[in-house]
């Protein structure tokens, strides 16, 4: 049944579209202004004009046409066949000549009818289609949006817009809990909210939280964000005569909120499964978000237990090592004679206590390097120096251990070895425990030999357990030789891992604490350099270690690389600074310049100030950079350079200087890559 509205000012003409149309409700109006009132306030399926007596039938179409624009409404024209029906044609769906037969009415409003439905149906479709479209088209940018946070409140934030452009709610509010002292509500609203609305979200709130949870409400202090968008009205308890939809918040089957948002209309079936959907892509990046968060509470505990017991160790490596001192000091004293003669005896327990505190000793100190080089505390100190005098130094201190076992204690040194770019101490103290291990483990009578020689880096390459890293052609070798008794190829890794030992009676007999093989590799990968061994059961083993012969270029490098690491670390800022000329300039002036700057004391070099001059086949460096030297005086420095510059007596015509900066902690990272971008920037100084 159609609802049907005659327009005509023929009385008889309703009285047979009413009597031919029995089956549907007719109304009939014989005025315009009515009409159009009735069909603002009413569903209108098709209306009928009579247009055999109306001298303004296309305004009339117009009229009611504009009316029901939101509508689809269909117009029947009932016209003379004399008339000219051009000019209705883009208004009326059909046409019925007078006099109107019964028949021709029926199956042309039935006709209508069907059109009319199937257009109702197509738009309903297209209008399905398109709301899909859009909310996917959300979807897609919340899941994006959602990708690229991990903060919590955030994460909520965006899953809410989702929400709203997808449903277009009137109040929604978030219940957060992020743990038991941080529970947030977060209201959404298009309007204000009243003070008393406020409290009794917070309270369904709370109710909620505890009927979908079974969990007891929490302390009334939650924190309350409230985002409005106009204010010009206001929402009070009316609200909950809204519709509602009401979604826990879960993180791996875990609470973690709720929310509920409430709308005027109704919601359908298809809107809560959006919502839901919503509700669920938030969990996966909140889930990313808890597990950082946990994750960065961990890092922060761990940092602190590492930095006690980085602190304990050092408390107790003190303590212990400052009695041991004045015993060694007191027994040095007792053995020089400086006091009075002493028993054969009494000197030999006067020894025994001086070599086992000298054992003590240096088992707190191996103890306390191994925390600091775990840590990245250790601090190093190169320069270029030989590596002869380091291996006969060790000898020299070692010698007497080898005679009071009859071990032949020897070294081959290659005289025509370059100069190396290494921190002497930590080096001495590589080889001082390859040949303390040779001496423990060789027994008596044996035999222990330590070599240096150079050789390409090819040699090396296809060692077991080497990795590629090699950052020079050239390599100067350490090899430590003894006669013990082995160790087994699946051991070989195990040597260098922290409180390992090598498997077998004799290495519980000779003690130690398993860490000095363990420090040795830490300062060997330091100096870019390697420590590997070979061993064959019941002959002996030998110790190699390899360190880099570098160019100036590459002892810069990897000076910046340890001082960048430690500032990094130390969080300290960090300032680069690199000079260069062209090499086909006619006379040096880089140089002359730099002297000048140091007479001038521009460079206030300290403690944490490096430079260094390196070269290419175009061009002659001089980088200087300083640890803990803020931007605003690295610009004065700057300042002062070109000051100095301009005024410099050794400029000619057509020289040029130029110079590049480089601010830490903005630019940190690889040292490689800090060098090249120092590089590239350089700018232009003094152009006479």
């Amino acid at each position: 049944m159609a609802n049907i509205l005659l327009f005509s000012k023929n009385k008889y003409q309703f009285s047979d579209v009413t009597k031919f149309l029995k089956q549907h409700n007719v109304t009939s109006f014989d005025n315009i202004n009515l009409l159009l009132d009735f069909i603002k306030k009413n569903h209108i399926d098709i209306i009928i004009i009579d247009t055999c007596q109306m001298t303004d039938t296309l305004s009339v179409c117009r009229e009611i046409k504009y009316s029901s624009q939101a509508d689809n409404i269909s117009l029947i024209l009932i016209v003379n066949k004399s008339q000219n029906n051009k000019d209705f044609l883009k208004y009326a769906s059909a046409f019925i000549s007078v006099p109107i037969d019964e028949d021709i009415l029926i199956a042309t409003i039935n006709s209508v009818l069907l059109t009319k439905n199937s257009l109702d149906e197509l738009s309903e479709n297209n209008y399905a289609l398109s709301t899909s479209l859009y909310r996917l088209d959300v979807l897609n940018k919340t899941v994006t949006a959602l990708a690229g946070s991990l903060d919590k409140t955030e994460l909520i934030k965006i899953m809410t817009e989702g929400i709203e452009k997808s449903l277009s709610y009137q109040l929604c509010y978030s219940l957060v809990f992020n743990n038991p002292s941080d529970i947030v509500l977060v209201i959404n609203s298009v309007h204000s909210i009243s003070p008393r609305l406020e409290e009794a979200i917070k309270f369904r709130a709370m109710l909620s939280y505890k009927d979908l949870f079974n969990i007891t409400p929490f302390k009334d202090d939650i924190k309350i964000i409230k985002n409005i968008k106009r204010k010009e009205f206001e929402y009070d308890l009316n609200v909950f005569n809204f519709d509602t939809a009401l979604a826990p918040i879960n993180i791996k089957n875990k609470f973690f909120g709720i929310i509920e948002v409430f709308k005027e209309k109704e919601f359908k079936s298809e809107d809560i499964r959006w919502f839901q959907t919503l509700v669920k892509q938030a969990t996966f990046p909140l889930q990313s978000a808890v597990l950082y968060e946990e994750i960065k509470e961990q890092n922060i505990k761990l940092e602190e237990m590492e930095k006690k017991k980085s602190e304990f160790f050092s408390i107790v490596s003190h303590e212990l090592r400052t009695p041991l001192t004045a015993i060694q000091n007191a027994v040095k004293i007792l053995l020089s004679g400086a006091i009075s003669a002493m028993p054969d005896r009494a000197n030999i327990f006067i020894k025994m206590i001086e070599r086992n505190s000298s054992r003590l000793l240096s088992i707190i100190q191996e103890w306390l390097d191994s925390v600091k080089a775990e840590a990245g505390k250790l601090d190093y100190n190169f320069s270029s120096a030989a590596i002869n005098p380091i291996i006969e130094s060790v000898k020299q201190n070692l010698s007497n251990l080898a005679d009071e076992k009859n071990i032949d204690f020897s070294i081959e040194t290659d005289n025509n070895l370059p100069s190396l770019y290494i921190d002497t101490k930590r080096i001495e103290q590589v080889v001082t425990n390859l040949v303390s291990n040779a001496l423990k483990y060789t027994p008596n009578g044996g035999k222990i030999i330590v070599k240096t020689k150079i050789t390409d880096s090819s040699s090396i390459k296809n060692i077991p357990d080497i990795n590629d890293n090699f950052i020079s052609d050239k390599y100067v070798v350490v090899s430590v030789q003894d006669t013990g008794p082995g160790i087994a190829k699946e051991d070989f890794q195990k040597v260098f891992e922290k409180f390992e030992q090598v498997k077998g009676t004799l290495s519980r007999s000779v003690g130690g604490t398993g860490l000095g093989l363990f420090i040795a590799k830490k300062f060997a990968k330091v100096h870019n350099g390697f420590l590997w061994l070979e061993s064959i059961l019941e002959t002996g083993s030998t110790f190699f270690l390899a360190i880099p012969v570098l160019t100036n270029e590459e002892c810069f490098q990897m000076q910046l690389h340890h001082d960048i690491s430690n500032a990094y670390s130390d969080k300290k800022s960090f300032a680069l600074l690199t000079l260069c000329e062209n090499k086909s300039d006619e006379k040096p002036y880089l140089v002359n310049f730099v002297n000048k700057l140091d007479k001038e004391n521009i460079f206030k070099k300290t403690t944490e100030s490096k430079y260094f001059f390196t070269e290419t086949k175009e061009r002659l460096y001089y980088s200087f950079y300083d640890i803990n030297m803020n931007i605003q005086i690295f610009n004065f420095v700057i300042q002062k350079m070109i000051d100095l510059a301009k005024k410099d007596k050794y400029i000619t015509k057509g020289k040029k200087l130029y110079y590049s900066k480089t601010i830490f902690p903005d630019d940190a990272g690889d040292s490689e890559n800090l060098i090249k971008k120092s590089r590239k920037l350089l700018k232009e100084v003094i152009n006479d």
